[in-house]
């Protein structure tokens, strides 16, 4: 906790009551990669239903978007967060999801770092779900940065993690 000698520090300003609180207008979207199909599917339909079911995020403010290669995650991120933005109907929140086999794990470091940039470009948070895999699309064996992930809950914590950062990005003030 920071402080100067002027301010609260920034814990003190926030009530807890707004720290749980989350819109169920929130749009989303959700940017899947078709490479390993099974896999991907499965992660992004875990947070579709964890957006709606757990958040109530409502149907038609969650947009679903599939591509075939991992690599243009953050290329159509980047192009749909821009279209939505002219149209006058921002993503609070993006959730890209792809599945890659372990021999293309720097590619899978480079869609990390572009998603990246891409969030502080666009001022829109983006949730990176690109997992590698030590086999081809085998799902119990998914591995992120030498961690192993058990992916039943992936879906789901990527959908908090998104809630969390919808309100962040909503944050007029503090």
């Amino acid at each position: 906790m920071y402080r100067n000698n002027h301010s609260q520090s920034v814990n003190e300003n926030i009530r807890e009551e707004q720290l749980d609180r989350y819109d169920s207008n929130y749009r989303i979207l959700i940017l899947q990669s078709k490479w390993n199909y099974d896999s991907s599917n499965a992660l992004a339909k875990d947070a579709y239903l964890s957006l709606m079911n757990h958040y109530h995020i409502k149907e038609d403010c969650i947009c679903i978007y599939q591509i075939t290669q991992a690599i243009d995650l953050p290329y159509t991120a980047q192009h749909l967060i821009n279209a939505a933005k002219k149209k006058g109907q921002p993503f609070d929140v993006v959730i890209c999801i792809g599945v890659i086999v372990s021999r293309f794990e720097q590619m899978g470091d480079t869609i990390n770092q572009n998603l990246m940039k891409i969030t502080l470009e666009t001022d829109t948070p983006i949730i990176s779900g690109i997992l590698s895999s030590k086999t081809n699309g085998n799902m119990e064996l998914f591995y992120d940065n030498g961690k192993r992930y058990d992916l039943t809950n992936l879906g789901n914590y990527w959908a908090k993690v998104a809630i969390e950062m919808a309100k962040v990005h909503s944050t007029q003030r503090i």
